[in-house]
């Protein structure tokens, strides 16, 4: 195998990659997205943790299997509402990971790329 047609078969490898990198607005908004978020789920949890003591606080025993049913009576569709923001978080979080594999392949063919350069 020449040293020329090495260099063609490494260029077409490498091609999809140097020419993808990932969009600067687009991990932006994938960032601030996973914000967003992190700080809906956290409200969520607060809401979620806020009904639960008023529930105890309105019961005489707070203990009793009465007050367990109120809580979850209470925090049912909040926790609903927090389970479908963890599931779009997730889902963002794979968006960010391909993002940064992206990012990653990007420098390492531009590497590779200006390493084969070198060589002719």
């Amino acid at each position: 195998m020449s040293l020329k047609n090495f260099g063609n078969q490494l260029q077409s490898k490498l091609e999809p990659w140097i020419n993808n990198p990932p969009d600067y607005t687009e991990m932006t908004t994938a960032y601030k997205s996973q914000g967003r978020l992190n700080s809906a789920i956290r409200l969520k949890q607060r809401e979620i943790a806020r009904a639960e003591d008023l529930v105890t606080g309105e019961q005489d025993k707070p203990r009793s299997n009465e007050a367990k049913k109120a809580k979850l009576f209470a925090t049912s569709t909040l926790k609903d509402q927090l389970a479908e923001l963890e599931s779009e978080l997730a889902i963002i979080d794979s968006e960010i990971k391909a993002l940064e594999f992206m990012k990653v392949m990007f420098n390492a063919a531009n590497y590779r790329t200006r390493l084969s350069m070198d060589f002719n």
